[in-house]
């Protein structure tokens, strides 16, 4: 898994680690893993998360056999963009939306 902390805006994130047996991740909501649940066991490198609201999150990964010892957990910092921000980016989006059109239209009629 990454060695350093991760930040989302958005909610999700792909962990990606090392392995060629089966794992087993873990999510919690606490470094000491309390009340972990399992989000994936298998086998594969990869694993995307999505849908995750404001919060922390730490993930652990480890053999699936029994016994195994976790990693170390990885800290997600997610922080949803402000609806401030995302309105303005979508004002933003129409009026260069509206341009486009205008000058789309205009050009149309002086070729008449």
């Amino acid at each position: 898994m990454h060695d350093e902390a991760l930040t989302s805006e958005n909610g999700y994130t792909t962990l990606e680690w090392d392995a060629v047996r089966p794992v087993v991740v873990h999510q919690a909501s606490t470094p000491a893993m309390s009340a972990a649940r399992t989000i994936f066991e298998g086998t594969g490198t990869r694993l995307f998360v999505s849908g995750l609201p404001d919060g922390n999150y730490y993930f652990t990964i480890a053999d699936a056999a029994p016994g195994a010892a976790p990693s170390p957990p990885l800290h997600l910092a997610v922080t949803h963009q402000s609806l401030s921000r995302a309105l303005w980016l979508t004002a933003l989006g129409a009026l260069v939306f509206a341009a486009i059109v205008f000058v789309i239209l205009r050009g149309a009629r002086r070729e008449r």
